[in-house]
């Protein structure tokens, strides 16, 4: 029951921070400080959460995971808990993108991956140490094992620039989930293919 109750209080502290900001918007929709991105009030009914259980859920997972940023530094595993989270910033690729004037606007929200019944995590290129590095994830793909009455395997986390996020787990099983916090992009990622 404690638990609930910090969780209603931070999504209460969370709802008071983007009303203040809101607020202190001008009747011209320019923050009175200068900001470079602008908080949007989410529709709490466009929040996604998705689970993976199995190759095809995956790829949705993955899908909407690509081109989300995360800081190094604030990748957290468990081994306790056997738990891997990563708090990203995805770009909303399912979220129609708005105009104003001539120009399109598109959004990043605040999520957090989670994979559970991760027994190790190795990783190649990613220094954990500095607490600037920003990566972009470019795929999440799975490597069963290969005994085929295991469900175990490998998630492997591609990040543009060569690295990787090697995850091994008892089983697939994770989770994306929208926490809130939504802000205006104003560019759409583009790959060269």
């Amino acid at each position: 029951m404690n638990g609930t109750f910090e969780t209603c209080t931070s999504l209460g502290s969370v709802f008071q921070n983007l009303l203040e900001t809101r607020q202190t918007l001008r009747s011209d929709n320019k923050p009175d400080v200068p900001t470079k991105q602008r908080m949007i009030a989410p529709n709490m009914t466009q929040l996604l959460k998705l689970a993976a259980l199995d190759g095809a859920d995956l790829e949705v997972v993955s899908a909407h995971c690509q081109d989300a940023v995360l800081k190094s530094a604030e990748v957290n595993f468990s081994p306790a808990a056997k738990r891997l989270l990563l708090p990203i910033n995805r770009f909303a690729w399912e979220a129609p993108a708005s105009r104003r004037w001539f120009f399109k606007k598109y959004e990043r929200r605040r999520s957090v991956l989670h994979i559970d019944l991760a027994s190790s995590v190795r990783s190649k290129g990613l220094n954990k140490t500095d607490p600037e590095e920003v990566r972009s994830i470019l795929s999440i793909d799975f490597h069963g094992d290969e005994d085929e009455n295991s469900a175990g395997g490998t998630v492997d986390i591609v990040f543009a620039g060569g690295a990787n996020l090697l995850v091994e787990v008892e089983a697939l099983e994770m989770r994306l989930t929208d926490l809130g916090g939504v802000w205006a992009a104003n560019s759409k990622p583009r790959h060269k293919i």
